[in-house]
């Protein structure tokens, strides 16, 4: 998996010890799977996602942070591009201690 992450030297406390996983790329044997960690943690960005996918048209098969498909072509990557823009390391980080103490 081709995974982006929030260094421990930018972030060392987190619950397990491991960098914090901002976003992923991977290939399973069916499909291809893009992971948001953002879209876990954040309901809204869930949300839009969900809904920008229904208003462009493409079918979105989505579990908790990852997002499945077969081709490139299949991803709205415009809602893609915009949840990640405005989910910068800051926020990302505060959503991160926020679902912490839940």
């Amino acid at each position: 998996m081709i995974s982006y992450e929030v260094p421990l030297e930018t972030y060392p406390d987190t619950t397990n010890k491991k960098p914090l996983q901002f976003a992923g790329l991977a290939a399973q044997k069916r499909h291809r799977a893009l992971y948001l960690s953002c879209a876990y943690s954040d309901g809204t960005v869930a949300r839009k996602i969900v809904d920008r996918f229904k208003q462009s048209g493409k079918r979105l098969d989505m579990g908790k942070s990852c997002i499945r498909y077969k081709l490139p072509e299949d991803l709205d990557l415009e809602v893609i591009g915009e949840v990640i823009r405005e989910n910068d390391l800051e926020r990302f980080i505060s959503t991160y201690e926020q679902g912490q103490h839940r």
